[in-house]
């Protein structure tokens, strides 16, 4: 058969004085189905996938800086993306038959239609052997993508300010998607937001509102990763991202450092009886230049009820200094000894625990008895020695 096509090339040769390519094209594959040059069958695939093109070809000469290229006709940006691929050069010999494979993506945004698949094995002197394949391009169900990432401002942010993001998400797909969630997260710094957009239409585009995300005070200067993950076909497929801002250094941080927030605890020992109030004063002192905000909490007790004033999540200005009161009322059944409160000071650095004591103190139930005594018998000596004294003057008077 190779001697025949050979002939027939020879014949092709001196007939028309054309020098074809001596070699015979045995079997072209697509991802694995076989391709028939021409055929009205035409081979339906995917866009935004990755396909193999295997060529068997066998060589009718021995033929020098060989190339086998196949690429994709009609696609609308062909002159920045075009769809092709190629292998060489490399040499032949005489009826030796060769494999060689070759990758193909099909774009996002290729349109759904009808395309020509060619294939080019040429080498330098020789007009190329040449062969079409019909495609058709189809669109999957689900398929989105993200086309854009605008991070404001410009990418860079001074720590303690917010990165504003808008995402542009793109459907590829035959089935219109519902509910997109586009998360943004920033994750050496632990922080995300979340944004919904309702609906995209297929083959349609639409963009997320504002996302923001705030970048903490006195953050590490540096460049950080920005991740964005889609969520679509009711979550069950995602698709991702990456983007990355540069975050400056807040100035007033080296202040802070130096100037920290100053706690100080009044009284943390106080002492009462069954009824009474203990007041534990605490005073908060910012010596920084912005202002900090401040949580006390403390756990429930089963003696005494907590109440802090004027409010336990307190506000201070740089500069300034703010005093909190922590009172404690020791109910009537409450019983003797040493009791303690575990209370939480928090603020945007840090946490630390406080421990307040109250010694709860009896009065001697007998001691009382006799006061008590004294102070009505004090009364009746009173009383008696009135009534002694008006007597008396009545009786100087019937005298005189």
């Amino acid at each position: 058969m190779k001697r025949i096509t050979m002939f027939i090339l020879m014949m092709l040769v001196l007939v028309t004085g054309v020098s074809a390519l001596p070699a015979v094209l045995d079997k072209v594959t697509f991802d694995g189905n076989t391709l028939q040059e021409d055929s009205v069958n035409r081979l339906n695939v995917e866009r935004g996938e990755e396909y193999t093109l295997q060529i068997v070809f066998t060589s009718l000469a021995n033929l020098n800086d060989v190339e086998v290229e196949a690429f994709i006709s009609g696609y609308e940006y062909s002159g920045h993306n075009k769809i092709s691929d190629v292998i060489g050069p490399f040499d032949a010999g005489l009826n030796v038959t060769y494999s060689k494979k070759l990758k193909l993506t099909i774009p996002d945004d290729a349109d759904q239609d009808s395309y020509k698949l060619r294939l080019f094995i040429s080498d330098r002197n020789n007009d190329p052997l040449v062969a079409n394949f019909n495609l058709e391009i189809a669109l999957p169900r689900h398929d989105v993508d993200i086309e854009d990432i605008i991070i404001n401002p410009n990418k860079v942010v001074e720590a303690g300010s917010a990165i504003v993001v808008t995402v542009r998400v793109e459907n590829n797909g035959i089935k219109d998607e519902d509910d997109v969630r586009v998360k943004v997260t920033i994750p050496e710094l632990g922080l995300s937001n979340v944004e919904y957009i309702d609906e995209i239409e297929s083959e349609d585009e639409e963009s997320t509102e504002e996302i923001f995300v705030r970048i903490p005070r006195c953050t590490e200067p540096g460049v950080y990763d920005v991740d964005v993950e889609v969520a679509y076909s009711n979550k069950h497929e995602t698709v991702t991202a990456k983007e990355t801002i540069q975050v400056l250094e807040d100035e007033s941080c080296d202040a802070d450092v130096e100037q920290k927030t100053v706690v100080m605890i009044g009284v943390q020992s106080q002492s009462g009886t069954p009824g009474s109030q203990l007041i534990y004063p605490i005073t908060f002192t910012n010596k920084g230049n912005n202002a900090k905000m401040f949580t006390l909490s403390a756990d429930a007790l089963d003696w005494a009820e907590i109440s802090v004033s004027p409010t336990n999540t307190l506000v201070v200005s740089g500069k300034d200094t703010q005093t909190v009161y922590l009172t404690l009322k020791i109910n009537e059944d409450a019983e003797a000894g040493t009791k303690l409160l575990n209370a939480k000071i928090s603020s945007e650095e840090k946490a630390q625990q406080v421990t307040f004591t109250a010694d709860i103190i009896k009065t001697d139930s007998s001691a009382k008895g006799w006061l008590e005594f004294a102070v009505i018998a004090l009364v009746i000596i009173v009383i008696i020695l009135g009534l002694v004294v008006v007597f008396k003057s009545r009786e100087e008077k019937d005298y005189y």
